[in-house]
């Protein structure tokens, strides 16, 4: 979670949304009052309508359209850029409307805002700009015969500075927060992962990294439980031959190297919608879906002939060969009994002389 979460282009846009429909919601105000005044023939409408909307409309138009422009030209400040907008508006409306002339506590506005930043920075930087503007209005006015009393002054600048320092509580509290709510989301999500790659984990064998015989009960249990209509699944039963004698003649390092490269082998031969499990020991399962069983046969074959080939570094000169039990899924099977079928016809070949298929058919 970024800690400056609510500070990003959408919150920025809001914000001058919102400035726009300030400086709308003044002007029909101040258009009915013109309204007004020219239903009760006050002459004076007139000059009120330059004073109090012309100018002051003029005046908000051209902030605008300058904050726009910083916007385009920075637009990677516009964090920077629109507390300061802010404060050039408040500073437009003071300068331009009769009667707000010593109203600079208006500049407070704009701070209360770039506290909403939870940024240190930026409620700095405002806070030296609504100075900064405070004494140029009081400048201004004291040029311009507008009367200005130290009383006014003191004010003005003490309130500014009792915004900062409340706008650094919210922006301090603000970071708190923030930062808490950022280390209980990396909580969530380190558990999350770590549910998920336990999950993972618990499903797959740590040798091979095939799916383990707890994967293959879940895959069975699916296509027993509810197998579309016109699917096959074939199921084929693999178990290496001899291999107690490899780990009794080249250890256990061997016999895990013989496991891995069976893995391997099998997959090599397979497309990607068949699946291949590590059921236990030295026995491997594998769904062939969609398959005839010709087609299935053949995937079967070129497993023989793929593992037949396969070299193990420590087993030198001493050649690997599996045996093959396949059976089709039926409709009604229980996943005991489509297993079954399979294994009877898996330890038939062993029967048989090893490094062959057999093909369970239904008997006559």
């Amino acid at each position: 979670m970024n800690l400056h979460l609510e500070n990003g282009t959408e919150w920025n846009r809001q914000l001058v949304r919102m400035f726009w429909r300030l400086i709308a919601a003044y002007e029909i105000f101040a258009a009915l009052g013109h309204v007004i005044m020219l239903l009760l023939k006050n002459d004076a409408w007139l000059d009120s309508l330059t004073r109090y909307q012309l100018i002051p409309t003029a005046a908000l138009l051209g902030v605008m359209g300058a904050g726009h422009l910083a916007l385009r030209l920075a637009p990677r400040n516009h964090d920077d850029i629109v507390p300061a907008w802010a404060a050039a508006i408040v500073t437009a409306l003071l300068v331009s409307l009769p009667g707000l002339h010593n109203s600079y506590e208006l500049l407070c506005l704009p701070l209360m805002l770039s506290s909403l930043y939870y940024r240190r920075r930026i409620l700095l930087s405002c806070t030296l700009l609504s100075l900064v503007l405070t004494a140029l209005l009081l400048l201004l006015n004291a040029i311009s015969g507008v009367p200005v009393t130290g009383r006014e002054a003191a004010v003005a600048f003490a309130a500014l500075l009792a915004t900062s320092l409340i706008g650094g509580i919210v922006t301090g509290r603000g970071r708190a927060l923030f930062e808490s709510l950022k280390e209980a989301h990396e909580r969530e999500q380190s558990l999350l992962v770590r549910n998920i790659l336990n999950g993972q984990l618990s499903r797959m064998d740590g040798l091979t990294r095939l799916l383990n015989q707890r994967s293959f009960q879940e895959h069975a249990d699916y296509i027993v439980d509810g197998v579309p209509a016109g699917l096959t699944f074939q199921l084929a039963l693999l178990d290496i031959d001899n291999f107690k004698s490899i780990n009794d003649t080249y250890g256990h390092r061997a016999g895990d190297q013989v496991l891995i490269a069976m893995g391997r082998a099998i997959k090599s031969v397979l497309c990607p919608d068949d699946i291949v499990f590590r059921y236990g020991g030295e026995e491997f399962a594998v769904m062939l879906q969609g398959k005839t069983e010709a087609e299935a046969k053949a995937d079967c074959l070129a497993i023989l002939e793929a593992v037949r080939s396969l070299v193990i570094p420590d087993m030198p000169g001493r050649q690997i060969t599996t045996s093959i039990g396949l059976a089709a899924y039926e409709p009604g099977l229980s996943r005991e009994e489509w297993f079954q079928r399979a294994d009877d016809r898996l330890y038939a070949a062993k029967r048989e002389g090893k490094d062959r298929l057999e093909v369970w058919t239904r008997p006559n």
